[in-house]
């Protein structure tokens, strides 16, 4: 999966678990990128829920 892939790259996890604002700057731009394809695919599992649904009906 790719969150475990992303997982054990280097530097993925702050030492001590703590977020600073350099941590943040940092892996903003990965956060954003998997909270963009996390709604992409969550549409489209919601598409085809509603779909379904409708075809039900």
């Amino acid at each position: 999966m790719e969150s475990c892939r992303l997982i054990g790259e280097h530097g993925l996890y702050p030492t001590g678990h703590t977020l600073d604002e350099r941590y943040l700057v940092q892996h903003r731009a990965l956060a954003e990128q998997r909270l963009q394809l996390a709604a992409a695919r969550l549409a489209t599992l919601l598409e085809s829920a509603l779909a379904e649904a409708a075809a039900r009906e």
